[in-house]
């Protein structure tokens, strides 16, 4: 099967339904992008401590759009469009050498993300930051010492993704410990010095910028701390320590858009592959900055649970989640990882009835039953693409209800 066909025919039905989402007019932050673009564009632009004000990445895409195509909402949500499309794309190609199968699946299960459903129809800066992010980790997994300038190419994507969302730097400490275990075990060395250069080069122009605008070499990391983080200094230590311990599962439970692909991505942490390994390792790294990591220098300040803030962590899921699903027909040895995937629904299933709706409960045993299901058509038919399809068919059902549900067409 031609790739690129595959590829275009899913970049197209993730179109179909952003389009079915429709987007709707700027209100809310995507209009304060909208406004600075404009003061940029008319030469009346001043940098200030609201980051939204200095996310160039965004803000300067939008703007050119609107100037071109006019201020309709689709115009303004084109450059995440297009964004969320890019980052559909690298996935599929960077998986398509090694498998196909999941190439296509990994896709597919991010095409039809709730998540990355809504955002690429605002002007939001996350999904943006995810394509970039998404593109720096890629290129990573693909380090060699042969490409001398692959180095340079991966520090100016984090650079552009930095003014797209500083939350980009939250992926900095798995490259840090990438590096180090690579210099451990003497691979990549000359990967590793290049990158350490072009990374200090490019911080030391980033302050030297800041110093010279702003009089105040950390004025963006300031900002974040002034503008976002204040809500957390009358958290009490009780209130501190929830957020901190639990949290985050109980919030992440009830988002469609994450916790259909924990459960799916939980089985791959047994497959044994050293592909994989790096994936593994980025997601976890990417969740305990997520969950643990202060974003203030003063008192600690974790990130605010928002769905949007844990978007960089689709790229991981969404491949674990594919190499689970082939496992399951491909593989008969893993079957301590496919109890692990019914244990999980069904936990699922029990919190859900209980906690929040007999609807909500009888979607995560879809899930259970698509499997299942699958599993069952390849043990007998050996029909890849049926029981493949019937696998991910709750989750592409759920992300087709969910444009339903909420079209602005309405």
């Amino acid at each position: 099967m031609n790739r690129y066909l595959v590829l275009v025919c899913i970049l197209v039905t993730h179109t179909v339904l952003w389009l079915g989402l429709k987007p709707a007019t700027p209100h809310s932050d995507d209009l304060n992008y909208v406004e600075e673009g404009d003061r940029i564009f008319s030469s009346d632009y001043t940098l200030s401590e609201s980051p939204k004000s200095q996310r160039f990445t965004v803000i300067i895409p939008v703007k050119t759009f609107r100037l071109l195509l006019g201020s309709s909402p689709y115009a303004t949500s084109l450059w995440p469009l297009l964004c969320s499309l890019l980052t559909i794309a690298a996935v599929f190609l960077l998986l398509w050498p090694a498998n196909p199968q999941v190439a296509g699946s990994a896709s597919l299960l991010l095409t039809f993300n709730i998540e990355q459903i809504i955002y690429a129809s605002v002007a939001f800066p996350d999904v943006v930051v995810s394509l970039f992010a998404c593109m720096a980790a890629a290129l990573l997994s693909l380090r060699n010492d042969n490409n001398q300038w692959l180095p340079f190419w991966i520090v100016l994507i984090l650079l552009t993704g930095f003014f797209a969302k500083q939350i980009i730097l939250f992926i900095l400490p798995f490259f840090v410990y990438t590096l180090i275990n690579d210099y451990r075990n003497s691979n990549y060395k000359k990967f590793g010095v290049r990158f350490s250069l072009y990374s200090i080069g490019a911080a030391g122009i980033l302050l030297a910028g800041s110093k010279w605008l702003t009089h105040d070499f950390l004025f963006l990391l300031h900002s974040v701390e002034k503008n976002h983080n204040d809500v957390f200094v009358n958290l009490s230590a009780s209130e501190l320590f929830y957020r901190l311990s639990i949290e985050p599962v109980i919030y992440l439970f009830q988002q469609l858009g994450y916790w259909p692909l924990i459960l799916y991505a939980a089985p791959a942490f047994l497959i044994k592959d050293e592909k994989l390994l790096f994936w593994k390792q980025y997601l976890v790294f990417l969740v305990l900055m997520l969950w643990l990591f202060t974003t203030s220098f003063r008192y600690w300040a974790p990130l605010p649970l928002l769905s949007r803030m844990w978007m960089m962590t689709l790229l991981p899921l969404v491949i674990l989640s594919a190499y689970s699903l082939h496992s399951f027909l491909k593989d008969n040895r893993n079957k301590t990882g496919l109890l692990i995937f019914l244990f999980l629904c069904l936990i699922s299933v029990a919190v859900s009835l209980y906690f929040i709706s007999p609807v909500r409960a009888w979607l995560f045993f879809s899930y259970l039953c698509g499997v299942l299901a699958g599993k069952w058509v390849y043990n007998y038919k050996k029909d890849y693409l049926v029981a493949s399809g019937l696998q991910w068919l709750p989750y592409v059902l759920t992300g087709i209800w969910f444009v339903i549900q909420n079209s602005n067409w309405k």
